[in-house]
């Protein structure tokens, strides 16, 4: 019981610091997009998703968008149309779990953090990355295990509502994904 409520004010003291948090509520944007590369079956693979929300007087209208480059030798049967994997990885970093990390990120104290059970968060500078029409700029807060071996990392900046890049993983090799902020607009 001792390390349950120690645990609690903890959370407590690391969440009452915190200066970056997730967009909760996206009917403030026009559309967000974010190109996805990852690796399966030790080929590297890349789509962009994204999703455009209008709205008119009584509802939201959302209109989702992928873009998946296929090697022109790949058939293109209904299993490669219609597949699911698209789903899984936006529910992977769209996950709730993550707003505990989240949670642990101090942009302006930039204090290495330890989070008991899953290993510690580390601050490793600015990074500068490329999307389709603007450079992003952001802090790169990077999750290491227990063993201090890479685990995560993100792209944070506070003036942006997104994630810059989101990285899950285990030191970039198979089934590694990277999910980087293309392009947005709030309204």
């Amino acid at each position: 019981m001792k390390k349950l409520a120690l645990f609690l004010i903890l959370l407590f003291v690391v969440t009452s610091f915190a200066t970056w948090m997730p967009l909760e509520d996206y009917s403030g944007v026009k559309y967000v997009y974010y190109k996805i590369n990852y690796t399966q079956y030790e080929e590297e693979k890349e789509m962009i998703y994204g999703v455009e929300i209008g709205m008119d007087e009584e509802k939201y209208i959302l209109n989702y968008s992928t873009t998946v480059f296929l090697p022109k030798d790949q058939p293109l049967g209904s299993d490669v149309l219609f597949e699911q994997e698209l789903s899984m990885f936006m529910y992977t970093f769209l996950n709730p779990m993550f707003s505990f990390f989240y949670e642990a990120i101090d942009l302006n104290e930039q204090m290495n953090t330890k989070i008991f059970g899953f290993g510690s968060i580390k601050y490793e500078g600015q990074v500068t990355v490329q999307s389709k029409n603007n450079e992003y700029t952001g802090t790169k807060v990077v999750l290491y295990n227990e063993d201090n071996e890479l685990s995560m990392y993100w792209v944070l900046n506070q003036d942006i509502p997104f994630p810059i890049i989101t990285y899950t993983g285990d030191d970039y090799s198979d089934g590694s994904t990277i999910v980087q902020l293309w392009d947005y607009e709030l309204r």
